[in-house]
Order: C-alpha cells, then structure tokens, then sequence
C-alpha cells in the first residue's frame, strides 16, 4: 500500500482513539432508525478492523500467559487453541466484510492487513506442538 504501522505503533494509535472518545452520547441522540441502513459488510469490515486495531493487544496477552503457563510446567494448548481461533475468527469476519465499492473495486481488510498481524496470529500453532 503506501503505509506501515508496527504492532506498538497501533498500540499508540488505539490507546489515543479510546482517549478521545468522550462517551457523553451523543451519538445515539438520534432516532435510532440510522442502524437499519448500514449494510452487513460494511459492519463486519469494522469488526475485522477493530480485530486488527486490538490484534498487538491480544498478541501480548497471550504471550504473556503462555510464558507463564511455561513456566509453570504445563502445556499452553488451550492458549494456543485461543489465539488460533482468533486469526480464524479474523478470517471468517473479514471475508465476509468484503466491499465491493464499484468504481474503486472491492476493499479487504485482507488488503490492508500486513503480514506481521498474520504471522502473530498463527504463530499460536506453535504453541499447540508438544
């Protein structure tokens, strides 16, 4: 594309994000009629954007459990098993949130989504090996 955001880089952007919301409700003053007129792709292309947004967070935590489960002594597949099921969860959600913008072409997240978001989360399957 023409941009790369590192995982901390994300991170940073999120946690401004979040602080900048303000949670006065304004935003659901209106009618309320507004939801029916969002497609589905459109919903579940934020969902899939989101999931990236937060993915360095769930990477961490995971990590961080799966250290400790290590340490511990004991096997990390159930960690694995969760950190897998959210890159396919990821998959699903962003296949099915495909745009299709008719001038421009369709948009993905799978388009705008880097390798590294893809690497940390299926290197959970490592995590499942005995």
């Amino acid at each position: 594309m023409g941009f790369e955001v590192s995982g901390f880089e994300m991170m940073g952007e999120v946690g401004e994000f979040i602080g900048e919301m303000d949670g006065s409700g304004d935003e659901g003053s209106g009618d309320g009629g507004d939801d029916a007129d969002v497609p589905m792709e459109f919903m579940f292309f934020g969902i899939a954007a989101m999931m990236v947004g937060f993915g360095p967070f769930i990477f961490i935590l995971s990590a961080v459990i799966s250290a400790i489960t290590l340490l511990s002594g004991k096997s990390p597949k159930a960690m694995g098993v969760l950190h897998l099921s959210y890159g396919v969860i990821f998959l699903i959600v962003a296949f099915i949130g495909t745009i299709d913008a008719a001038p421009f072409g369709s948009w993905s997240m799978y388009d705008l989504t880097g390798y590294g978001f893809y690497i940390g989360a299926f290197a959970s399957a490592l995590l499942m090996v005995e």
